[in-house]
Order: structure tokens, then sequence, then C-alpha cells
């Protein structure tokens, strides 16, 4: 198209100058349907014409001005295509990074359900990925073990929390979120286990992500009985249920008291059940 364009461009042109020239020469401007004479040549007198009436046809219909017109346009139309095709490998690339990502996620969590603390060419060399693929993905064990387990944590708690049946009530809502919460750590618990030695590092400044998602948890919990009880109570009540939705508890109930893993989530709900009974008894310090 766009040679057939530069093609028309050009010849046009040729014609313009050609007509242009003869013009200057013999100082006869013909019409489009009239015979001049020019020069002694009858052939060159229909040439002349011919010639003038054309481009003059294409002139007086902007012809000209068409073709600029429809090569921009293709010059355009070229240019998006190759800014769409630029989106769509772009795209693509974020596709590519989300699976890879996925895949060392999948393959991490696997590795810390086993009891093991993966380094990162451990988790890569697993995966079937490059070393380097894995650094840019965790730029250390610390914060591999860290970020898989929170991921982990806040994605399966508010999927579990979410299928539980809406209620109005507060022993229930509460009852609800120990099952999502202890539920997930029972479920991965070599892997809690491993975070939580972690977390005790130096290097690891994460510990205000993990509360800070507990507490909201239990606030959301609690909704029912905010007007119910006054701000400190609510605040002790929260402080009391926070370490049951972590791997601390299951860690001292199991270690310490030697329950297992239904006793532990028993223990939990009656546990904090027991402190909303409290509060609501003594609704005022």
């Amino acid at each position: 198209m766009l040679l057939v364009l530069e093609m028309g461009r050009h010849a046009t042109s040729r014609l313009g100058a050609r007509l242009e020239q003869r013009v200057r020469t013999t100082g006869i401007l013909p019409g489009r349907d009239e015979r001049h004479e020019i020069g002694d040549d009858a052939i060159g007198r229909s040439v002349a014409s011919r010639e003038y009436a054309w481009c003059k046809l294409l002139l007086d219909h902007g012809i000209l001005t068409f073709l600029n017109l429809m090569r921009r346009c293709l010059f355009m139309r070229r240019g998006i295509i190759n800014t769409m095709r630029a989106i769509r490998q772009e795209g693509g690339r974020v596709n590519q990074k989300r699976r890879t990502r996925s895949e060392l996620v999948a393959t991490a969590i696997t590795l810390l359900d086993q009891g093991k603390r993966p380094t990162i060419p451990e988790l890569a060399e697993a995966a079937g990925v490059s070393r380097a693929t894995a650094y840019r993905y965790f730029s250390s064990q610390e914060a591999l073990l860290m970020e898989i387990t929170l991921e982990v944590r806040a994605t399966e708690v508010e999927e579990r929390i979410a299928r539980q049946p809406a209620s109005d009530d507060a022993f229930e809502r509460l009852e609800h979120l120990v099952e999502s919460t202890v539920g997930v750590v029972l479920e991965h618990e070599a892997m809690f286990r491993i975070m939580l030695r972690a977390s005790l590092e130096p290097k690891i400044d994460e510990h205000h992500v993990r509360k800070a998602r507990r507490v909201r948890w239990i606030e959301e919990a609690l909704e029912p009985i905010r007007e119910k009880v006054s701000t400190p109570v609510l605040a002790h009540v929260i402080g009391g249920v926070v370490p049951y939705l972590g791997i601390e508890a299951v860690i001292a109930l199991k270690d310490l008291y030697d329950l297992n893993s239904e006793e532990v989530m028993n223990q939990s709900k009656w546990a904090c059940k027991a402190l909303l009974r409290a509060a609501l008894s003594n609704p005022e310090l």
C-alpha cells in the first residue's frame, strides 16, 4: 500500500513538473478539453493538453493532498500496530514473570512444608530456573522465608474467612477467625516454625506486617461489640487473642503442654471466647 501511494505521488509530481515546463516554454495554458497549437507537432499538442488536463483534475480534486494524507495515515497505522505489538509483548513478559514467581512460591511452600529451609540456589534448582532468575524475585533466604510465609498466611486465612457463614454474633465471628487462622498454621506448621526462627534474626524487620494483619482480622471479628465495651477493654481482648492466632501458641501448647492439633484448636477457641465473655461481663475497667 505504501509503495502504491509513493508511486502515485511521484508520478503526479513528475506530471505537474513536465506540464509546468511546457507552459513556460510555449506560453500556452491549454484547458481540459481544448487542443492548442504547440509547435508544429500534432502529437505534441494532444499530449500537452492531456497532461495538463489530468494534472489539473488531480489538483482540482485534491488528489495530491489525499495521497499525502493516506501516506501519513499509513505511517500512523504502522506506529499504532508497533505500539500494540509492544504492549502485547510487555503483557506477555508480565504474565511470564507471574508464572515464574508462582512456580517459585509453590516450590518454596513444598520445601518448607517438608521442614526444609531452602537457600535461593536450592530453590532455583528445585524449581528448574536459574539462580539469577530466583534472585530477581527473592533477594535473600530471609526475605524468601518471610515473604512466602506471609503470603501463604494472608491468602489462605482470608479465603477461609470469606467462606465462613456471615454472622452478627461476636462469639461466632471470633470462633470462625480462630478456625481460619489456626487451621492455616496447623496445616503449614513446619513452614511457620521455620518462619518464626527466621523472624527472630536481626536481618528481618517485618514483624509489624504480621502484627498489622492479625490485629485487623481480630478487630473485624469483634466489630459487633465495639459499642458495648470501653476502648481499653476492647484493646485488652484484642491483645489477649493475638497470641492464639499464630505459630507462637501452637508451639507453646504442643511443645510445653503436649497437645495434639485438634486439642490446640479447641484450646485456642475456648481461650479466645473466654476473653470475649470476660469483656462483656465487665465492659468498663
